[in-house]
């Protein structure tokens, strides 16, 4: 994959993919997102096939402010071993995001959501400066997993609008996801 800036950007913009362009090629990610993987589905987990989905890239103008820019990276996996009790039932979908900073910033950002979100959807990869964490363990929609969980979602339900008395009258609500841009 390779990434095509607008004609229109300027020149000295290009130098500041550097170090984040492989992040978003689906080969190298299938290597350098194993240990996150292992971490996220369980230690038997491989990746057979990754697609990327969306690249957000937030750019700093200025040279000051470059430390500051991140990638981020939503990929869909394809898993073979993984732990059948972990991301299952909520969202089938092995969805991962990548969020990748500048000179070390990473290890705060992960403190930070670690603090908000203390379960094991999201994990530190220091080697490529980023935080990864498995959908929909977003840390910055705490509340997102419990519209994934079909058992959850059914009270939530407009009840009096389909002619039932409550969240026991219905039978059969299922989840998918549309679409995902992390918060």
């Amino acid at each position: 994959m390779s990434v095509a800036l607008p004609a229109s950007m300027n020149a000295d913009v290009a130098p500041s993919l550097t170090g984040f362009a492989p992040l978003a090629d689906p080969t190298h990610a299938r290597t350098w997102l194993k240990p996150a993987v292992q971490r996220l589905w369980g230690t038997s987990a491989q990746v057979t096939d990754c697609a990327v989905l969306d690249v957000h890239h937030r750019m700093r103008l200025k040279e000051r402010s470059r430390d500051k820019e991140t990638l981020g990276v939503a990929y869909r996996l394809s898993l073979a071993g993984r732990d059948a009790s972990v991301g299952r039932g909520a969202c089938p979908d092995s969805l991962l995001y990548v969020l990748a900073f500048r000179g070390g910033r990473s290890r705060a950002a992960f403190g930070d959501h670690a603090a908000r979100q203390p379960d094991d959807g999201i994990v530190h990869l220091p080697e490529e400066d980023a935080i990864a964490w498995r959908f929909p363990a977003d840390p910055a929609l705490t509340t997102l997993a419990a519209f994934c969980d079909a058992r959850r979602i059914a009270a939530h339900l407009p009840h009096a609008a389909l002619g039932l008395r409550g969240a026991d009258d219905i039978h059969g609500v299922s989840t998918d996801v549309l679409n995902y841009r992390p918060g």
